[in-house]
């Protein structure tokens, strides 16, 4: 539980997207997770509030869109002039700032706590995690997966969900006698942790510089600053590793300097900060930077939900709440055709074009 990409996510809960179906499902997700919290379960859910700068007259027209888009669903958010964006994020350099959008009820969680407590929930009805267990083969028979072979034994089974992260291609393509497609790829994807920083607040608000390709939150006093660059780094384009469930790779201050420039200018204060560490760890893309969910095609009871492009903390609660509409109900209650795994025909599964094609996606 919790390996993967989860346990070094950043915890990132924003909600203001492109489209108001974005929105809403990532909306979803918060609600649960502050719901859980209240209940006193453990998430690290801190309602810190994030703001979105815009260096751009194109950026800030987004952002006016958007938060016209959030208006329309009940989602507070507010546009901000550079002055305003300074007064609530006052460790940022802003001179060459047009303007940010601040939502106030935007916050983080921890993910590993996340991912714990929906398993402590889950067994409190019935549900049965079995860990440390390979899945070897998936059978189907007239259109239907019948039977899981995996290492523990073979198990029979009403509905496959594919939720397997950065190994659902793998796993797809153990569905006997013909593969399903999972169209993803690992990247490389980084953040730096500093100490304690002086003018770091606890509730010190998410930013997203997107014309900078970068991030921030508090992390212990300090700062966890991240970013997803233009010309990511694909790996494991020749299979995951064995046991690198809780693995991170190595170093590449090389590579990360890109990022690291952009970091230092909208954070001045970060020159003098103290690392604590530098994180690489893979991640899973799609080609078009959207989620894998729903059913596989000639399969009926073989469904997805995976490729989450480093969304998968603030996805993980529609994520599960619309793959179970599927199941139960033959169809999700919100439109999710954008995240249609048969949007993909075969060609976009191929390893080659993956490698190639998912750096590109990774900064989009």
């Amino acid at each position: 539980l919790a390996c993967g990409t989860t346990w070094h996510a950043a915890g990132l809960i924003g909600r203001l997207r492109a489209s108001v179906t974005d929105m809403q499902i990532h909306d979803y997700s918060k609600c649960l997770y502050e719901r859980l919290t209240n209940e006193g379960h453990s998430t690290g859910w801190k309602q810190c509030g994030s703001v979105n700068v815009a260096r751009t007259k194109d950026r800030m027209v987004d952002f006016k869109r958007r938060q016209a888009l959030a208006k329309t669903i009940g989602m507070e958010a507010h546009l901000l002039t550079p002055a305003e964006v300074k007064k609530v994020c006052p460790t940022i350099y802003t001179d060459d700032l047009v303007g940010g959008v601040w939502v106030p009820q935007d916050g983080v969680v921890i993910g590993q706590d996340v991912s714990m407590t929906l398993a402590k929930l889950a067994r409190e009805k019935g549900v049965k995690i079995v860990e440390r267990v390979v899945v070897e083969k998936v059978l189907t028979e007239k259109g239907m997966v019948n039977e899981v072979v995996t290492s523990a034994g073979t198990i029979k089974c009403d509905f496959f969900v594919n939720c397997a992260g950065q190994w659902a291609r793998a796993v797809g393509k153990k569905t006997k006698p013909k593969a399903v497609k999972a169209p993803l790829h690992s990247c490389e994807h980084f953040y730096l942790v500093t100490k304690p920083m002086e003018g770091i607040e606890p509730m010190m608000p998410v930013i997203r510089d997107p014309d900078g390709y970068i991030y921030y939150r508090e992390w212990s006093g300090g700062v966890l600053a991240g970013g997803f660059e233009p010309n990511a780094k694909p790996c494991f384009h020749k299979g995951i590793p064995d046991k690198f469930e809780f693995q991170l790779l190595p170093d590449d201050w090389d590579h990360f300097q890109f990022l690291l420039d952009h970091m230092l200018h909208r954070m001045p204060c970060m020159a003098n900060a103290e690392v604590r560490q530098l994180i690489n760890g893979p991640e899973s893309f799609t080609p078009d930077s959207r989620w894998l969910l729903g059913k596989a095609p000639k399969i009926s009871n073989y469904f997805i939900a995976a490729g989450m492009n480093s969304g998968g903390i603030v996805g993980a609660g529609a994520a599960g709440k619309h793959i179970a509409e599927w199941i139960i109900d033959g169809e999700p209650s919100v439109n999710l055709w954008p995240y249609d795994v048969r949007r993909f025909v075969r060609l976009h599964n191929n390893k080659k074009f993956l490698r190639d094609r998912v750096p590109e996606a990774v900064g989009v």
